[in-house]
């Protein structure tokens, strides 16, 4: 089963990143003969979430973008096997998978530094755990390249 977010799914309509990562779960699936559920979470608690994992024919679960700690909770005391795909959970009590936010904007600062430029904007909204990440490898790549003070 997958269990898709309304962070992921605003996401999806909008920028696409959840998009590609949909397809690519739903492709890898198909390869390896598997049915992928997909859910999608909603506010009104986890009752839905809680009865779908209880069934018999779901074997685990991937959860895209899930940071509700109600939710995590629940994958957590069901004892079926899950995955968190892009988010992850604070307690470590469950296995993910996630792009390295931290170091990837690390990185792109580093190479725009590199190239010159010493005016870098990091421009963003305040929100998930991954936005943060972001913001501390911008904050990394400006303080060790002594461009400019980081507020």
């Amino acid at each position: 089963m997958l269990a898709v977010s309304q962070v992921a799914m605003l996401d999806y309509h909008r920028y696409q990143f959840s998009w590609y990562v949909l397809q690519g779960l739903k492709e890898c699936a198909k390869v390896l003969g598997l049915d992928l559920v997909t859910h999608p979470l909603s506010d009104k608690g986890t009752q839905t979430l809680t009865d779908l994992l209880n069934q018999e024919d779901i074997g685990g679960m991937l959860a895209l973008t899930v940071d509700d700690p109600a939710i995590l909770d629940v994958v957590v005391n069901l004892k079926k096997s899950a995955v968190l795909v892009n988010s992850e959970d604070p307690l470590m009590r469950i296995s993910s998978v996630m792009p390295c936010n931290r170091s990837a904007t690390r990185m792109a600062a580093d190479y725009l530094v590199s190239h010159g430029h010493r005016d870098i904007l990091f421009l963003t909204h305040p929100g998930r755990r991954t936005i943060e990440q972001r913001h501390e490898g911008w904050q990394e790549s400006m303080r060790y390249s002594a461009c400019y003070a980081v507020i």
